[in-house]
């Protein structure tokens, strides 16, 4: 027998209704993904300067691109819960096209 008397918490049904944690996460996963994206992009143009062996190289430069995709994803994502379904499949896309 289902208790239908006990309160929903904030938004454990309703995605629009923001917890207090909600600001904070977001500053984190953002300054996180600012980093990220410094230090992939300062990899990715060391590869790009010394571009002697462009086989493995090119390998290389992809997967340090897909940091990149996904932690800006992953801030498109706890913006807003909403896009999850949807946004997700990017990674998912490039892991397959990009890494091929």
């Amino acid at each position: 027998m289902i208790n239908t008397t006990c309160p929903i918490a904030a938004g454990s049904a309703d995605y629009t209704v923001r917890g207090t944690a909600w600001k904070p996460m977001l500053y984190a996963s953002s300054l996180c993904t600012c980093v990220t994206i410094i230090i992939a992009f300062s990899l990715i143009i060391l590869h790009l300067r010394r571009y002697r062996a462009p086989e493995e190289q090119r390998q290389i430069i992809r997967i340090v691109f897909s940091v990149i995709l996904y932690s800006i994803v992953a801030v498109f994502e706890i913006y807003n819960y909403e896009v999850v379904e949807y946004i997700d499949q990017i990674g998912n896309l490039y892991e397959a096209f990009g890494l091929w």
